[in-house]
């Protein structure tokens, strides 16, 4: 343990990383503390207007940037994270390398909106809203030959390599491993 249980540190306790913490917990040992992950990945993330009231708590300045617009999930920020300790950070997958049909429509009467890169339609209410609902699905509204053709259409390919690599600099300048970096994809999240 590094700390009393009071949040005091013991002295001579060697100081976990957080890598060290999050894998000795997965192997179900006991870490110094709970790992703690906010923003990990999209179930453990924050609202963009959640994390702006957090920021506000904590004395921290600025306004919390969104990470994923269909969502409102927030970028944790590191300072967020140096603050509440945060154990996980994640790795997610690049840009698609073209565009294709994304594009923001803004203000559409009552509604933000934008199409993805996908080709679906995604809204927001102007007052009130917390999220984007689907509201246009490509395939259904797209000309009978492209829907015949869709099973075999190639999207931007979450699973290609070139999506999911690690950028080896750490955008917090932290030494390597003190972090556990958590990959997300369709198929579940992998430690890296």
């Amino acid at each position: 343990m590094t700390d009393d249980g009071l949040n005091r540190r013991v002295p001579g306790a060697r100081e976990w990383t957080s890598y060290q913490r999050l894998v000795t917990a997965l192997h179900h040992r006991e870490p110094d503390r709970v790992p703690f992950d906010l923003g990990g990945s999209m179930v453990t993330g924050i609202n963009v207007r959640a994390l702006t009231a957090l920021r506000r708590v904590l004395g921290l300045p600025g306004e919390a940037q969104v990470l994923d617009r269909v969502t409102q999930m927030a970028d944790t920020g590191d300072d967020v994270r140096d603050h509440l300790h945060v154990d996980v950070r994640s790795v997610r997958p690049n840009a698609p390398g073209h565009g294709g049909p994304a594009r923001d429509l803004g203000l559409v009467g009552d509604h933000y909106r934008l199409i993805d890169e996908f080709g679906m339609g995604w809204q927001m209410p102007r007052t009130g809203g917390y999220y984007y609902d689907l509201y246009l699905v490509a395939v259904r509204n797209a000309p009978a030959g492209a829907r015949r053709n869709a099973p075999s259409h190639r999207g931007p390919g979450p699973r290609r390599r070139v999506r999911v690599r690690a950028d080896p600099r750490d955008p917090g300048g932290r030494p390597a491993g003190e972090y556990h970096r958590l990959v997300g994809n369709p198929d579940g999240i992998r430690p890296l």
